[in-house]
């Protein structure tokens, strides 16, 4: 299995973690009246979600090798597809094999994330120097 890391570069704190509400705005609507004046209007959709995370984060591109067919590419290039009762996230990009590696996401704790983004805050503001 192939663990694929967090790249520490990329971790920020959402400032509206725990959120379970969001707005969408939709595109601007103008209205001519009868006295010639003009009205534009920016509608607002509210939907409701999950919790954002207290922490965003994304991946270190990681090569990883097809069981199939050998091929080798970045973990960014697996494809995902839907069958009756089937899901795959890892199907080969060269072969188009499901499954074709056996890979996992690294997963820190909020614990972790907050110490890698001090750490690099710290060593950011140490080179400022």
């Amino acid at each position: 299995m192939i663990i694929i890391p967090v790249d520490p570069k990329s971790i920020k704190e959402n400032t509206n973690a725990g959120a379970t509400r969001s707005a969408y705005a939709l595109p601007m609507e103008k209205t001519e009246h009868s006295d010639g004046s003009t009205t534009i209007h920016r509608p607002i959709q509210w939907f409701n979600h999950l919790p954002i995370p207290r922490f965003s984060y994304s991946y270190i591109p990681t090569t990883v090798i097809c069981n199939n067919c050998s091929e080798a590419f970045l973990h960014t290039e697996l494809e995902g597809d839907c069958g009756v009762e089937m899901w795959s996230n890892e199907i080969c990009p060269r072969c188009g094999a499901w499954d074709c590696c056996n890979i996992k996401l690294e997963r820190p704790n909020n614990e972790t994330l907050e110490e890698a983004l001090n750490k690099r805050n710290k060593e950011e503001k140490n080179a400022a120097q």
